[in-house]
């Protein structure tokens, strides 16, 4: 079984930072993913965009709340997670990608130094480890 996400998009809100009971901080973010497309037959462009709760754990959760904010652009790897908890009586579920590594994508512009995000020297929360691949602006097919 094969699990993994790759997302680009812009954070919709400054991220959320929390400790667990243990003290291991947790953070998330909501991505905004928009894809532009031309419908089959039609010349008229469209957007679509999908809104994507993302869990950041341990030191990339510290420096994600310290340098990520409204707007900015990020890159973000991980897994699809689907968890249920039950409110008024009801089962809910929530779909959500559990991060693995981030990479912030709009730093360096307009003279702010570049971030380095520390990867997870060992996987947390029973999290396989990954490595984010290096690219760089010209190999994105979108902007």
């Amino acid at each position: 079984m094969y699990n993994k996400v790759l997302l680009i998009g812009n954070l919709t809100a400054d991220p959320e930072l929390r400790y667990t009971p243990q003290g291991t901080p947790v953070a998330t973010i909501r991505l905004a993913c928009t894809e532009k497309f031309r419908s089959k037959g039609s010349t008229e462009l469209k957007e679509e965009t999908l809104f994507v709760n993302c869990i950041v754990w341990g030191s990339q959760a510290t420096t994600s709340h310290q340098y990520l904010k409204k707007g900015r652009k990020c890159f973000v790897e991980g897994r699809l997670v689907i968890r249920d908890y039950e409110k008024d009586g009801q089962r809910r579920w929530i779909t959500e990608i559990r991060v693995q590594n981030i990479k912030f994508l709009d730093f360096g512009r307009d003279g702010e130094k570049p971030v380095v995000v520390p990867q997870q020297s060992s996987p947390t929360q029973g999290e396989d480890d990954f490595s984010i691949p290096e690219f760089s602006d010209e190999d994105i097919p979108f902007s």
